[in-house]
């Protein structure tokens, strides 16, 4: 269930991007590098940090840890993050494309590893696509309970507390934002989905309640801190990994190259270094080829036929391979041991 929280969690943060006057992504790419917030959802805190953001891109770094284990610490939350996060569950970097509404790529700071994306086992893809308007204060939640039936409701609005740097300061300026998600037979099947955010000139640009609302399932998480100029250990989102894992292996009429790669990368072009030219200069070749991202196992497999391998390769010639990203290609991969090819038509 934390998993799922967390990924409900980053996808409210991005979901506002249909009416631009109340997407907090806009508010997200206005925000400081460093912003934070820490949300609580029963028994699991998350930070949740803006690292960079870059046109309509936007690296967002998020910390879980139980809320018992935090009490146990001796830090507040910027001391905790600074100390490394003694004790955390999860810390994970992702990097989102505003624009595009998706997200781009996912890193465990904790395993060390990039994170396989798929949309099938994530609500993130409707979340993103979710459009949100203002909840007229008549709709709003007050503040006690209900005047008798047929009475005016003079009742004050209720609003979220605000604890900034682990303080409490008295704001009285929100609005609550609201989405209904579509009816999908999903566990959020028609939903109410409440966001509430500070107005204002120099308002902070992260939520301070977020509430799911349905027949059947409800669910709520609270700003319990938030703050400016977080400090950490990460320096943002490493380079994509890119490298073979396998070069030209035989499938019958098809050969596969099999590449370790993040989905931000594909499609690939891919290239034939012929190492056996006398001259200096290398000939290369571009082959023809498919590219199929598996994410479940994070990998892209470069896909081309004996055809295409006979016609355009020399007998008897040492080929290395290049791997070249169609839309990031200074992230070139270059197999490390050539083949030698002894084939023809």
């Amino acid at each position: 269930m934390h998993h799922w929280i967390r990924s409900f969690l980053l996808a409210t943060l991005l979901l506002p991007r249909a009416l631009s006057a109340l997407s907090f992504g806009e508010r997200a790419l206005k925000a400081e590098s460093r912003d934070y917030v820490v949300l609580q959802q029963g028994k699991l805190d998350c930070l949740l940090a803006v690292v960079t953001s870059s046109g309509s891109r936007l690296v967002l770094e998020e910390i879980d840890i139980s809320a018992d284990q935090f009490q146990k610490q001796k830090y507040g939350w910027k001391e905790w993050v600074a100390a490394g996060a003694p004790g955390h569950i999860a810390w994970t970097l992702y990097e989102v494309d505003l624009e595009e509404g998706r997200l781009i790529s996912a890193y465990s700071c904790t395993k060390q590893a990039w994170l396989a994306l798929d949309p099938s086992e994530t609500i993130l893809a409707g979340l993103l696509a979710l459009p949100l308007t203002r909840v007229d204060a008549k709709e709003q939640k007050k503040i006690g309970p209900p005047p008798p039936a047929g009475e005016p409701d003079h009742r004050p609005l209720w609003r979220p507390e605000k604890i900034f740097h682990s303080r409490k300061e008295n704001s009285l300026r929100f609005e609550c934002l609201r989405g209904r998600w579509p009816k999908d037979g999903s566990l959020l099947d028609s939903c109410l989905i409440d966001l509430y955010f500070e107005t204002g000139a120099n308002a902070f640009p992260l939520p301070y309640w977020v509430e799911v609302q349905g027949s059947s399932y409800t669910f709520k998480m609270r700003a319990i801190d938030s703050g400016k100029q977080l400090p950490s250990p990460t320096r943002g989102m490493p380079l994509s990994r890119l490298r073979f894992l396998e070069v030209a292996a035989e499938h019958g009429d098809i050969f596969r190259w099999t590449l370790d790669s993040p989905s931000t990368l594909h499609p690939f072009s891919l290239l034939a270094v012929d190492l056996s030219m006398s001259s200096g200069r290398k000939m290369t070749l571009s082959l023809p080829c498919r590219c199929l991202y598996d994410a479940a196992k994070g990998v892209t497999y470069l896909e081309v036929d004996r055809y295409h391998m006979e016609r355009m390769l020399q007998k008897g010639h040492r080929y290395s391979w290049i791997a070249l990203p169609t839309k990031e290609p200074s992230l070139f991969a270059e197999s490390e041991t050539p083949l030698f090819w002894d084939q023809s038509e």
